[in-house]
């Protein structure tokens, strides 16, 4: 799968995130399906990202804390697809981008 990636990322509240939060975010957008479905445990996620699971769960707790800057889903840029299980995420905003033209 691809992803767009609109250069206005770097102007987003997510630069104000840690380096390893911003990787996972945009790893999530470049192996999310076109609905922005993210497959997966957080172990398997974690393995296909390359990098520790505490760190990995670290950063989907951020990304899935609301930001206060945006107007998407109280803020938050990820949810996880079912609140009983640990089934995958969704990216918010992936069909807003998805239509939007460079």
């Amino acid at each position: 799968m691809y992803a767009k990636l609109f250069s206005r990322i770097t102007e987003s509240s997510l630069m104000e995130e840690d380096v390893l939060t911003r990787y996972v975010f945009i790893m999530l957008l470049a192996i999310a399906d076109p609905k922005g479905y993210v497959i997966g445990t957080d172990v398997a996620l974690a393995r296909r990202l390359n990098i520790p699971l505490a760190e990995f769960k670290a950063a989907i707790e951020r990304l899935m804390t609301p930001d206060p800057e945006s107007k998407e889903e109280d803020g938050r840029r990820i949810m996880r697809i079912d609140d009983d299980s640990r089934r995958g995420y969704r990216l918010v905003n992936q069909n807003t981008y998805d239509h939007e033209r460079p």
